[in-house]
């Protein structure tokens, strides 16, 4: 792949975050919809992108393990550097070391990694980022939520929660997740063998297609409200 593809491909996502961002500072629209833009794609353009290609994607027999075992053994290592060096090299407390961990090892999958994958592979090339997504949110909720509890008894600034009640409370918000109910309601279209019926089809994928430019204008918006949190 040559440096003008990949610049072409890269390009299309700066500018459109660029656009949201002029949006925002020159009042053309309201900081209110930059944040009714992120709940549209994150409540229902997203989860159903994840849905339909879910549903209908050809898997062609692959084994998911191989890749999820690929990434996440990246993901602990790099939240292991980034844990150990903020405690050892900078001797900040636990909960400052979970922090660094979740940091450095949670990439942008979505705002980032679905409009270059999308753009470079198109769709098919989303199967594969969507079946990392199915295990990454639950894997890196739990996990942080318990260092985190677990961070804070030792750094002594709160009693910690029995692992069960932490357990619970993770499970119940992960299940009213709608990007993990667009992923669960997908696969389990997809073990039924039957087609999207066209009318629900054409009404989502006209939904869908709006996941990505949105979501990076709805970005776009939301960094002028990190510029005047400074």
């Amino acid at each position: 792949m040559s440096s003008y593809h990949i610049f072409s491909l890269i390009l299309p996502v700066f500018l459109l975050i660029a656009f949201g961002y002029v949006a925002a500072v020159t009042g053309l629209l309201k900081e209110q919809v930059g944040d009714a833009l992120g709940k549209f794609v994150f409540t229902i353009a997203i989860p159903l992108l994840m849905f339909r290609t879910l549903a209908t994607a050809f898997l062609n027999g692959a084994s998911p393990w191989a890749l999820w075992g690929t990434y996440f053994s990246s993901v602990i290592i790099v939240w292991t550097m980034a844990t150990l060096i903020s405690r050892a090299v900078f001797g900040r407390e636990a909960r400052y070391g979970v922090i660094a961990g979740i940091s450095g090892a949670f990439s942008n999958i979505i705002l980032v990694g679905l409009p270059v994958i999308s753009a470079s592979v198109s769709e098919a090339g989303l199967v594969p980022l969507f079946v990392i997504v199915s295990v990454h949110l639950p894997f890196m909720t739990v996990l942080s939520t318990l260092l985190m509890e677990r961070a804070a008894a030792a750094d002594g600034t709160r009693k910690a929660r029995p692992m069960l009640q932490t357990l619970m409370v993770v499970s119940r918000n992960l299940a009213t997740n709608p990007m993990v109910i667009g992923l669960v309601s997908g696969a389990v279209w997809r073990t039924t063998g039957l087609p999207v019926p066209d009318l629900p089809a054409d009404v989502i994928s006209k939904i869908a297609a709006t996941a990505i430019p949105v979501a990076l204008f709805s970005l776009g918006m939301s960094l002028r409200r990190l510029r005047h949190s400074r």
